[in-house]
C-alpha cells in the first residue's frame, strides 16, 4: 500500500507488482527519494526492488486517478521494470514515457487530493488506499498482447503470451535481413523461451494465433 503525504514528495509503503501471465513478482525495496511528481490526475514516482526475490531491478510507475475532478473514468497505472540486461516489463511498451497509456487498476483505488493552503497555493497530495498491489489481471480483456522479457538478453528470451484465445500459438524467427532461423509452436499455457543458441545481434519474432498475430524485435548481447 502506497501512502504519500500531503505536501510531500516521499512514497511510504511498499509497491507490489504482479504479471500472472509472465510469472512476474515485482516487490519495491525501496522508493527514490524526492522522485514523486504530481500533474493532476496523474502521480509518478521511481523505485528499486525484487522480481521474484532477485533484487537489481528498478522501476517507474505512474497512476491515474479517474475520478479527479469529479471525473468517471476507471483508475489506472503504468508501470515499466527493468534490469541489468534491459526492459523487463512495460504495460505502455512502445508509448512515450510521458503518454497516459495504461492499464486498469486491480481493486483498490487511487486518489488525488488538492487542499488550498495560505496564499491560495495549492498542496497536491495522492494515496492509494485498500490495495496492497497493482496488477495487470483486471484490465479490460486483451484479445492478443506479447511481452518479450528480458530484451535485451544475454542470455535466452521468454514470450508470455495474452489471450482470450485456446488456440496454438506459433513464433516464427528472422534474422535482421529476414532469414526465417526457427519455428517454434506451443499451446496456450507453455512456456516460450528461445534464443541461447543465437549469437549477439538484433532479431525479429512474429507471434501468431489465429488470426492474430504481432510482431517485436530482440535483441542478444
Amino acid at each position: 500500500m502506497q501512502n504519500i503525504k500531503k505536501g510531500n514528495n516521499q512514497v511510504d509503503g511498499n509497491t507490489e507488482f504482479q504479471f500472472k501471465a509472465g510469472d512476474l513478482n515485482l516487490k519495491s525495496t525501496l522508493h527514490e527519494s524526492g522522485s514523486l511528481v504530481i500533474s493532476g490526475k496523474k502521480a509518478t514516482y521511481r523505485g528499486d526492488g525484487t522480481i521474484n526475490g532477485v533484487p537489481g531491478y528498478k522501476f517507474t510507475l505512474v497512476a491515474i486517478d479517474g475520478n479527479y475532478n469529479s471525473g468517471t473514468a476507471p483508475d489506472q497505472f503504468r508501470i515499466k521494470i527493468w534490469g541489468p540486461n534491459g526492459v523487463v516489463y512495460d504495460n505502455g511498451l512502445g508509448a512515450d514515457e510521458n503518454s497516459e497509456v495504461s492499464t486498469v487498476l486491480a481493486g483498490g483505488s487511487i486518489v488525488i487530493h488538492e487542499v488550498k493552503k495560505k496564499g491560495s497555493a495549492k498542496d497536491v497530495t495522492t494515496e492509494k488506499t485498500h490495495s496492497t498491489m497493482f496488477s495487470d489481471a483486471a484490465q479490460d480483456p486483451i484479445l492478443f498482447n506479447v511481452v518479450a522479457y528480458p530484451n535485451p538478453s544475454i542470455n535466452y528470451f521468454t514470450l508470455s503470451v495474452e489471450t482470450g484465445s485456446t488456440e496454438n500459438v506459433q513464433v516464427l524467427l528472422y534474422d535482421s535481413t529476414g532469414r526465417l532461423l526457427k519455428v517454434i509452436d506451443k499451446k496456450v499455457g507453455e512456456t516460450i523461451q528461445f534464443g541461447e543458441d543465437l549469437p549477439r545481434g538484433t532479431y525479429i519474432a512474429k507471434i501468431t494465433q489465429g488470426v492474430e498475430s504481432k510482431t517485436i524485435n530482440v535483441m542478444k548481447r
